[in-house]
């Protein structure tokens, strides 16, 4: 659960800033750009994020 929450992290912050640095024409004139976006961003989605983070808040509270 705690590799997932950081690679959503990651994600979430290379798709951020990605998109700032090249301005919408990657996403509108590059299929293939387009495309690797809207899987990490459907990869992303997957995620029980909240609950997840919920679940490690409490492991570690337990063990500490």
């Amino acid at each position: 659960r705690r590799a997932r929450a950081v690679v959503e992290t990651a994600v979430a912050e290379a798709v951020d800033r990605t998109g700032r640095a090249l301005g919408p024409a990657p996403l509108c004139l590059d299929a293939e750009h387009a495309q690797r976006v809207a899987a990490l961003t459907v990869y992303v989605r997957q995620s029980h994020a909240e609950r997840d983070l919920q679940r490690l808040g409490e492991l570690a509270g337990a063990s500490a």
